[in-house]
């Protein structure tokens, strides 16, 4: 299993489309992690709505920062392998698949992934 933790303060905006990301991942077996830390905004409110079991929910109130909010994420792991998704980012459907596949392939025991640039395209090797 993979552990994704999402951090999350006041982008009610943009985590819905975040969270859609991870329900669209060819490979099923993962746990999304979302850490609304304190937010004023919709935010609760659409984490409430929620219904995959999959999906766990864990709110900080008052807002103690992004450092606290992924801390409290990796205090809550259940897979075998973790990762950050941040709530403005999203992944492909076959990230989780081919990060998995890397790790088979290679007998990796820490991977990390690109990404691309929403606005130019270009990818990046992190």
């Amino acid at each position: 299993m993979i552990s994704i933790i999402t951090p999350t303060y006041n982008r009610s905006s943009d985590l819905q489309r975040s969270v859609n990301s991870v329900l669209q991942q060819t490979y099923e077996d993962w746990e999304l992690i979302i850490i609304d830390d304190g937010s004023t905004d919709e935010t609760p409110d659409i984490v409430a709505r929620m219904s995959d079991p999959r999906i766990r929910v864990h709110r900080h109130s008052p807002n103690r920062g992004v450092t606290a909010a992924k801390n409290a994420g990796f205090d809550r792991i259940r897979g075998e392998w973790f990762t950050i998704l941040d709530d403005d980012d999203e992944m492909v459907p076959e990230a989780l698949a081919v990060l998995i596949g890397c790790a088979g392939e290679t007998g990796a025991t820490a991977i990390t992934c690109n990404c691309v640039d929403s606005v130019s395209g270009v990818c990046s090797v992190l």
